[in-house]
C-alpha cells in the first residue's frame, strides 16, 4: 500500500473530476449518435460528480493510513511522550499530537544530540558534549553542563544519570543528578572496564545496569554490573560474558544481550535462560513482552527475519524482500523497517500488515499494538495497523 501526501489526494481528485465529465460526453455523444436526441437536463441526483469525489475522500480519511503532518522534519529521533509523538531534529525539538497539531517547540545548539524519555520529563543532552537541558511539558527545568564529555545518559523521577569520560585518570565517570535542581548526587568512578549503557532496574529494586566493554583480558569482554542507586562501588551483582555484545533489548523482566552472531538471555536475577548461535551476522533485534525475541539476520540484499520463543527456540524464519535498517517492538507486536517499507508482525512471525510510504529510512513508533507514527523526512502519519486474519 502506498500512502500519498494531501497534494497528491487533490490533484488525484481532480483528475478523477475530469475523467467523470469526459464519460459523460462520450455517453451523451453515444446517445446522440444512435437515435439523434439528446437530454435536455441531466439529472444531478443520479449523476452526481461531487458526491462521487466526496465518497472517494471519505474512503481515503476511513483508510488505515492518514498523513496528519506535512514539511520539512527531518527526524533524528522519534519517541512517544505521554501519547505524544515527540520528534528531535539537529536544530530543535517539538511534540505534535495525533493530529498534526504541534503543541510545543524548543530550539537547540547541541551538535549531536539525543533525547530520553520518563514519563512527564525529557532529557535532552549532547553526547560526546557537555550540555544538557531537562524539559517537562514544554517547559525546561533545568540547563546545564558537565565538567566532561557525556557518553550516554537516562533519566528518572529520582535521578539523572550520565556516563562520561572521565577527566581524572579513571576510563569513565558516572553522575547522578537532582532532575530539576541539577544539584550533584554522587558520582561513580570505573577503572577497570568501559561503560558506554546504563539501564534502570524495573520494579522496587533501587538499582541500575552498567554495561560495556571489559579490556582486562587477552580477548574483549563484557561487563555487566548491577549497583545501587546509593552510588556505592561495589556492585551488587554482575556478570562477564566472553564475547563483544553491544546491543541491548529488554522486556523488563528479562535481558537480551546481542553479539555479531551470538544472544544470551538472562532473567531479572541474572540467570541465564537460554543462550544460542546463529550463522549468519545479527543486524537488528527486538524482544517481545512474552519473552520471545525477533532477530534479523545479515544476507546479502535480503534480510532474514527468524522468530524464537521464549526459550531461544526458532518459531519462524522469513526471508526478507530488502535489507533492514531498525526494528520496533511494542507489547508482542513488532514492526520491521526496510528503508521506506514497514512490514508488522505478531511475535510468532504472522505478518499482520505492511505499508510503504516515500521516504528514506521510515521511525515508527508505536501508541499502541493497534495505531503507529511513521515518520519520514516530509511527512507525519498515523497509521492503524490491521490484523489479518
Amino acid at each position: 500500500m502506498i500512502v500519498k501526501n494531501k497534494t497528491n489526494t487533490s490533484r488525484l481528485l481532480f483528475k478523477l473530476f475530469i475523467l467523470i465529465v469526459l464519460i459523460t460526453v462520450v455517453v451523451f455523444s453515444a446517445m446522440y449518435a444512435f437515435d439523434g436526441s439528446f437530454p435536455g437536463e441531466i439529472s444531478w441526483e443520479i449523476f452526481n460528480p461531487a458526491g462521487i469525489i466526496e465518497k472517494v475522500r471519505n474512503n481515503r480519511d476511513n483508510g488505515q493510513s492518514g498523513v496528519i503532518f506535512s514539511g520539512d522534519i527531518k527526524p533524528k529521533l522519534a519517541e512517544m511522550y505521554m501519547g505524544n509523538l515527540l520528534i528531535l531534529s539537529e536544530s530543535d525539538i517539538k511534540l505534535f499530537n495525533s493530529k498534526g497539531e504541534e503543541m510545543w517547540y524548543i530550539p537547540h545548539e547541541m551538535h549531536n544530540p539525543v533525547v530520553n524519555v520518563h514519563d512527564k520529563l525529557i532529557l535532552l543532552y549532547e553526547q560526546t558534549g557537555k550540555a544538557f537541558v531537562v524539559i517537562s511539558n514544554g517547559r525546561t527545568l533545568l540547563k546545564d553542563k558537565l565538567d566532561e564529555e557525556i557518553a550516554f545518559g537516562y533519566i528518572t523521577d529520582h535521578y539523572i544519570l550520565f556516563i562520561s569520560r572521565s577527566n581524572i585518570g579513571y576510563k569513565r565517570t558516572v553522575h547522578m543528578i537532582e532532575p530539576e535542581s541539577g544539584i550533584n548526587l554522587g558520582a561513580l568512578y570505573i577503572d577497570d572496564y568501559y561503560p558506554y549503557y546504563a539501564i534502570p532496574q524495573s520494579g522496587e529494586k533501587n538499582t541500575f545496569l552498567l554495561y560495556g566493554l571489559g579490556l582486562d583480558s587477552i580477548y574483549p569482554s563484557t561487563v555487566i554490573r548491577e549497583y545501587g542507586t546509593d552510588i556505592n562501588p561495589s556492585p551488587v551483582t554482575g556478570i562477564e560474558l566472553n564475547d563483544i555484545t553491544p546491543l541491548f533489548r529488554s522486556n523488563g523482566s528479562m535481558k537480551l544481550f546481542i553479539g555479531e552472531r551470538s544472544a544470551y538471555c538472562y532473567d531479572d536475577d541474572f540467570t541465564l535462560i537460554w543462550s544460542r548461535d546463529f550463522d549468519k551476522n545479527i543486524v537488528s533485534a527486538g524482544m517481545f513482552d512474552n519473552g520471545a525475541s525477533v532477530f534479523v539476520l545479515e544476507d546479502y540484499h535480503n534480510d532474514i527475519a527468524v522468530f524464537v520463543d521464549k526459550q531461544g527456540k526458532d518459531v519462524k524464519d522469513i526471508k526478507l524482500n530488502g535489507q533492514v535498517h531498525d526494528i520496533e517492538t511494542y507489547g508482542n507486536s513488532a514492526a520491521v523497517v526496510m528503508g521506506s517499507e514497514i512490514i508488522f508482525y505478531g511475535h510468532s512471525g504472522k505478518q499482520n500488515d505492511n505499508v510503504t510510504i516515500p521516504g528514506m529510512k521510515i521511525k515508527v513508533k508505536f501508541i499502541d499494538e493497534k495505531r503507529a507514527y511513521l515518520v519520514s523526512e516530509h511527512e507525519i502519519i498515523l497509521h492503524n495497523i490491521s490484523k489479518n486474519k
